[in-house]
């Protein structure tokens, strides 16, 4: 039995979570599939590879911090935000929500 990978509680609403992970990556979480953030964009300057890092799915360790991201973090990543503006589909930060939303004991 493999033991817990991360903090992330799966959410009973078919929502996709757009997060920041670990301040360098703004990606998004499936409602069912927590272990996995899928890159939309790496932080500007990174010497990682866009081409290697943009669609790809990182898996997310309880050493990893992850936040719901806001639309400013879209702005920093330099991203539209307005195909993501659907509260019905999305859950990102809107002012109100924790900024982490892991479960820390």
């Amino acid at each position: 039995m493999m033991g817990k990978i991360n903090n992330i509680p799966v959410l009973n609403e078919d929502v996709i979570r757009l997060v920041v992970l670990n301040e360098e990556i703004i990606g998004y979480i499936y409602p069912r599939r927590t272990s996995y953030v899928v890159a939309l964009e790496i932080k500007p300057g990174r010497t990682t590879s866009l081409a290697t890092s943009v669609n790809k799915q990182c898996m997310v360790l309880l050493s990893d911090k992850v936040r719901l991201a806001t639309e400013q973090d879209f702005d920093d990543f330099h991203i539209c935000f307005d195909g993501f503006r659907n509260n019905t589909m999305y859950c990102y930060n809107q002012g109100t929500e924790p900024i982490y939303p892991q479960i820390r004991n």
